[in-house]
């Protein structure tokens, strides 16, 4: 496995130079034009829950090197392939969008202005007990080396309302590779059974600061679902803004019933 990661590493290292220089060269704002083969795809659901059809906006350099990386390398055994879905597809589609800072814009739901692509932890705070329609996704993952319980340290202490999106398990289980993207029938049901709404707003981060969160990020991007950030620096910087945390608590459910979804999708039986 090591093997594999070292090499990957020197393509790696000249993407992020060519996203670099392709933000720095993209100086003015203008719309990001979604690869053709996402935008044409917008999935039917049920009302109670799902993902909206949309384009992808503008990102930080740095989120745009870390979700390319986690789009190209699908897990520690092989490079990130999907069902019908190329990752070249996804990575051309990052090309366009520019550098446009790494901070939100601090306005509310109603105002015209949108968050960028990576939200403060005091613009979280500020609004997740007001505001109903901000949901919050704990998307941490561990390389099997680690040897670290994603599940036990969730239930440990996690965001306030957090729920648990396994990122082992919400993918295509008929894949022998790690962590291939689900169905779009998979992932609307996963998404449902996690309480997630068309017009949610999603906040998402991981234990680490910035990693398995940018991978979920683009989940939800790929299948449609334009109102999702990042949390800058996860939850070690929600921690060191002095912002509380919760054990366990009724979200736990929700994420063992999205993966039930998911499974269930995938045996042919109904949800």
């Amino acid at each position: 496995m090591q093997g594999n990661l070292r090499k990957l590493v020197p393509k790696l290292k000249a993407m992020a130079a060519s996203l670099n220089s392709l933000a720095l060269a993209h100086a003015s704002p203008r719309p990001c034009t979604p690869a053709s083969h996402f935008a044409s795809r917008s999935i039917t659901h049920r009302p109670v829950g799902g993902v909206v059809s949309g384009g992808m906006r503008r990102l930080p350099v740095a989120a745009v090197g870390m979700v390319a990386t986690m789009a190209m390398v699908g897990g520690p055994k092989s490079p990130m392939r999907s069902s019908g879905r190329e990752p070249s597809t996804a990575i051309a589609s990052l090309g366009q969008v520019r550098a446009a800072g790494g901070t939100a814009s601090e306005v509310g739901r109603d105002g015209k202005d949108e968050p960028q692509t990576v939200v403060t932890p005091q613009w979280l705070h500020d609004r997740l007990e007001s505001d109903t329609k901000i949901k919050v996704v704990d998307a941490s993952w561990y390389m099997p080396n680690e040897k670290r319980d994603t599940l036990k340290e969730y239930k440990e202490g996690h965001i306030p309302g957090a729920v648990f999106f396994d990122l082992e398990k919400i993918s295509d289980v008929t894949s022998d590779m790690p962590h291939m993207l689900p169905s779009e029938a998979a992932f609307e049901q996963a998404a449902s059974a996690l309480g997630i709404q068309n017009d949610d707003w999603l906040v998402v981060y991981d234990t680490k600061g910035l990693f398995s969160a940018a991978r979920v990020w683009w989940m939800f991007r790929v299948f449609g679902h334009e109102k999702v950030w990042i949390l800058d620096g996860g939850l070690p910087n929600w921690k060191a803004s002095g912002f509380p945390t919760k054990s366990e608590g009724p979200q736990l459910l929700r994420g063992e019933e999205a993966v039930a979804a998911v499974q269930k999708v995938y045996s042919g039986k109904e949800v």
